[in-house]
C-alpha cells in the first residue's frame, strides 16, 4: 500500500526526493520502477504524503504502515521497539539519507524521538538487504530520506495540535521547509518542532496501583523533539552532483512507571506489589548531530563514484531520582552521561561492464567511541563521580554486487562482503579480584564475518513481477551485550561472536486493469548463534537473581507470509491494506523462553472515500493478534498481552492546491490496550492539522 501510492510519480524532481539520500536497492542501476509494491526487493517507501494523511508524525508510528512490521511502544526505559519479520533494532539498522544513525555502546535506539514530518520518505527494507548499504543489515534497513527543493522557490508550513478523549490538549507540532533550486545549485533548510504534555488513558482504565498511575494523563509521558536538516548541492552538470549536509535533533523525555508495582515516594513505598521495583527516571537530554558529504561523480559513461563520508555526535543524560517527587537525587539519585561519537566513510564504484552486466563495489569504514562517567548522589557535598570509562572499536566492510540483466524481463543479483570489527579500547569500573573498585581493561578482540545473497526478479509483464532471494547477513554483538553488567546482574562476554540470518524469500506483485494491484511475500529467516542471557551459577545478592551472561546458544525459524492490495473502486474510493503473518520458533537451552515484540498476525486496512470535490474522508484500521513481552520488574519473565483492534477516522479538506486542512480521531472507541506489560497506550485522541505549501 505505501509504496504503490509512492510509485505514482517516479522521479526525484516530481517528488522532492533527495536520491543521494536513498540506500541502495536490489540490483537498481538508475532507480527504475520495477513494479506496484517498489523499486527493490521486500522494499516499502512510506512517502511524506501518506505520513500527513494519517497523522504519523513519529519514526515509530509512521513504520506501522509498512507490511511486515510491528512495533512496541516500549517499558521501563519508555523506548519503543520495531519488529521487521521477527528481528529487533540491532539486527535492522537505521539512517538518515544513508548515514547509520548508532549509538557506539547499546545502539538503544529510542526511534520515537525521530520526527517524520520534514521528510520526503522513509524506505523500509525487510529481509534482503543489499550488501552494500554495509554490515548489520541481517533482518532489514530503515532510512529516513530528507528533503530536496524542486522550483526556484518552494516551502512548506504545518501546524497541529492534538487532543486527548476529555477534548485537553496533549500535544503541539509544527514544521517548516523552505528551498531553493537554480542552474547549478540547490539550497534546502527544514525543520520539525513536536512538544508533549502527555497522553490520556482511556476512559474507562482499571486503576492498580494510584501511586504509579490514576488515570487520566499518563504520569511521566511528557516529551519534548525537535530536528533542523540544512543542505547546500551542487550540480555542475547533468550527472554529477555534491551535497553538504547538516542535521542537528534535540530531544528529552519522560518514563511512566509500570501500573501495578510499588512506587518509591518521599514517605516511602506506595503501592501493590511487595517491593519497590519502579525507577524514578528521566532523559533531559536526547541529542544526536551529523555532518556529512555525499556525491556522485562520472568518471566516463560507463563508470560513476558515489560517496558518503560523515561525522556524528550523540549525547544522552540519565537522570535518576530519590523518590517519585522527581526533585532530590541525595539518597538512590545519580545522573548517567554518554559521550558519543562516531566517523567514517562509504565508497562504491559502479561500472557498466556492458549493456547487459553492470558490477558495484563498496568500501565501508566506521569508528566509533564511547565515553561514559556517572555523578553519583549529584548536588551534595559528597558527591562523586565514577572514572570516565571509554571505549572504542572500528568496523569495515568491502563487497561487491552484481547485476545481470540475463533478457530484457529477467535479471539475476549476486553479491558477497566480509566484515570486519576490531576492538580498540573496552574500559570498565568495578572490583577487581576483591581489590575493591577501579578503572580495568576488558581483552581486545576482532571479529570476521562473510555476507552473500542472490536474486533473480522475472517481469513477465509490463505491470507483474515475480522474485526469489536468498541472502545470509550477520551483525556484530554491540558494546553492551558483550561488556554492561546491568548493574552488577551479569558478567562481560568479550568472545560474544555475530549473529547470523539466512533469508528466503519469494515475492509476486502485479496490477490488473489500472486499478487493482495485489502482492504476496512468503519468507522464511533462519537465524543462528543468537545472542540471548544465559543464567550462571553465581548469586547476585544485591539483585536477588542468578547473574546472567550473554552467550551464542540460540537458533530461531522466522516463517511467515504477507498479502497486500489497493484496489481503486470506483473514481472517488480506494481502498486497501496489508496483513502479515509471522511465526517464531525458538530453539534455546533456557526453558520457556518466548520471541517478544511480535505479534503472529497484524494487519493495516484503509480507505479513501472523495465524498465532495475538496472534502476526503479516510478510516482505517489497525488489527494486532497477541503477543509475548518479557516484563523490565518482578519474577515473571514472559507474558502473553492480548491482541486488539484500534479504529480510526480523519477528513481532509483541501481549499486549494497549496492549502489543506484536515481533523481526525485515533483509537475511536477509546480501547484499552498494552504492547509492553502494564504499561497501558493511550486512549482515544483526535488532531487538527493544517498545512500551506508554496
Amino acid at each position: 500500500m505505501a509504496a504503490a501510492k509512492a510509485q505514482q510519480v517516479s522521479t526525484e524532481t516530481e517528488t522532492g526526493v533527495f536520491e543521494l539520500g536513498q540506500i541502495n536497492v536490489v540490483g537498481a542501476t538508475s532507480g527504475p520502477n520495477w513494479g506496484a509494491f517498489g523499486p527493490a526487493l521486500s522494499e516499502t517507501t512510506l512517502s511524506n504524503e501518506e505520513m500527513y494523511t494519517f497523522n504519523r508524525n513519529r519514526l515509530d508510528d509512521a513504520l506501522t504502515l509498512a507490511p511486515g512490521v510491528a512495533t512496541s511502544k516500549g517499558g521501563a526505559r519508555n523506548e519503543p521497539t520495531v519488529s521487521v519479520r521477527g528481528f529487533n533494532l540491532w539486527q535492522v539498522p537505521v539512517s538518515i539519507d544513508g548515514v547509520r544513525v548508532y549509538l557506539p555502546y547499546d545502539n538503544r535506539l529510542d526511534i520515537s524521538r525521530f520526527l517524520t514530518p520534514d521528510l520526503s520518505e522513509v524506505q523500509v527494507q525487510e529481509g534482503y538487504v543489499s550488501i552494500l548499504n554495509g554490515p548489520g543489515g541481517m533482518g532489514g534497513a530503515i532510512n529516513l530520506v530528507t528533503r530536496k527543493p524542486t522550483r526556484a522557490v518552494e516551502g512548506e508550513i504545518r501546524a497541529g495540535v492534538g487532543l486527548g478523549n476529555t477534548g485537553t490538549y496533549t500535544n503541539f507540532d509544527s514544521t517548516f521547509s523552505l528551498g531553493t533550486r537554480q542552474e547549478g545549485y540547490y539550497v534546502q533548510a527544514t525543520g520539525t518542532f513536536s512538544d508533549s504534555d502527555g497522553f490520556f488513558l482511556p476512559q474507562g482504565f482499571t486503576v492498580l496501583n494510584p501511586w504509579a498511575e490514576d488515570g487520566g494523563r499518563r504520569n511521566h509521558s511528557e516529551t519534548q523533539d525537535w530536528r533542523i536538516n540544512l543542505k547546500a548541492g551542487f550540480t555542475p552538470n547533468a550527472t554529477d552532483e555534491y551535497t553538504f549536509n547538516y542535521t542537528v535533533q534535540q530531544g528529552e523525555k519522560g518514563s511512566p512507571y509500570d501500573i501495578y508495582h510499588n512506587v518509591r515516594t518521599p514517605n516511602g513505598f506506595r503501592g501493590s506489589a511487595n517491593a519497590n521495583q519502579t525507577r524514578n527516571w528521566d532523559w533531559p537530554e536526547w541529542n544526536w548531530q551529523t555532518v556529512y558529504f555525499l556525491s556522485k561523480t562520472a568518471l566516463s559513461e560507463r563508470t560513476s563514484l558515489n560517496t558518503r563520508f560523515y561525522y556524528t555526535w550523540f549525547d544522552n543524560t540519565l537522570a535518576a531520582y530519590d523518590n517519585n517527587a522527581f526533585t532530590t537525587q541525595s539518597t538512590r539519585g545519580f545522573n548517567s552521561f554518554y559521550d558519543d561519537q562516531s566517523f567514517g566513510t562509504d565508497l562504491e564504484l559502479v561500472h557498466q561492464l556492458t549493456a547487459q552486466d553492470t558490477i558495484k563495489g563498496v568500501l565501508t569504514y566506521r569508528r566509533d567511541s564511547h565515553a561514559a562517567q556517572d555523578e553519583n548522589t549529584p548536588g551534595l557535598t559528597s558527591t562523586s563521580w565514577d572514572p570516565t570509562i571509554r571505549q572504542s572499536e572500528a568496523v569495515m566492510s568491502a563487497g561487491v554486487e552484481n547485476t545481470l540483466h540475463v533478457t530484457d524481463r529477467f535479471d539475476f543479483v549476486t553479491g558477497i562482503s566480509y566484515n570486519y570489527r576490531d576492538l580498540l579500547l573496552a574500559e570498565d569500573y568495578g572490583d577487581v579480584n576483591g581489590t575493591g573498585d577501579q578503572l580495568y581493561n576488558h581483552p581486545l578482540t576482532t571479529d570476521g564475518a562473510v555476507d552473500w545473497q542472490f536474486a533473480a526478479i522475472y517481469r513477465y509483464s509490463d505491470t507483474g513481477r515475480v522474485s526469489a532471494s536468498v541472502s545470509s547477513r550477520t551483525r556484530f554483538p554491540t558494546l553492551f551485550e558483550r561488556f554492561s553488567s546491568r548493574f552488577g546482574s551479569a558478567i562481560a562476554n568479550p568472545d560474544l561472536e555475530a549473529e547470523r540470518a539466512t533469508n528466503y524469500e519469494i515475492a509476486w506483485s502485479d496490477t490488473f486493469d489500472k486499478r487493482l494491484t495485489l502482492g504476496a511475500t512468503v519468507f522464511y529467516s533462519q537465524v543462528t548463534n543468537l545472542i540471548q542471557g544465559v543464567d550462571t551459577v553465581q548469586w547476585s545478592t544485591a539483585n536477588d537473581t542468578w547473574i546472567s551472561q550473554n552467550q551464542n546458544v540460540g537458533n530461531s525459524n522466522n516463517v511467515g507470509f504477507i498479502l497486500k492490495g489497493e484496489w481503486q473502486a470506483t473514481d472517488t474510493l480506494r481502498v486497501g491494506g496489508h496483513y502479515t503473518y509471522t511465526h517464531i520458533d525458538l530453539d534455546s537451552p533456557i526453558v520457556g523462553i518466548e520471541p517478544t515484540g511480535t505479534p503472529e498476525q497484524y494487519a493495516f486496512l484503509y480507505a479513501k472515500w472523495q465524498a465532495w470535490e475538496k472534502l476526503t474522508v479516510i478510516p482505517s484500521a489497525t488489527f494486532a493478534s497477541s503477543r509475548w513481552t518479557s516484563p523490565s520488574y518482578g519474577a515473571v519473565s514472559y507474558v502473553r498481552l492480548d491482541g486488539f483492534a484500534l479504529a480510526n477516522l480523519s477528513l481532509e479538506y483541501q481549499f486549494n492546491p497549496q492549502t489543506t486542512f484536515s481533523v481526525g480521531v485515533q483509537n475511536i472507541f477509546d480501547k484499552q490496550y498494552e504492547t509492553e506489560w502494564y504499561y497501558p497506550e493511550a486512549g482515544r485522541n483526535f488532531f487538527i492539522n493544517g498545512r500551506v505549501t508554496f
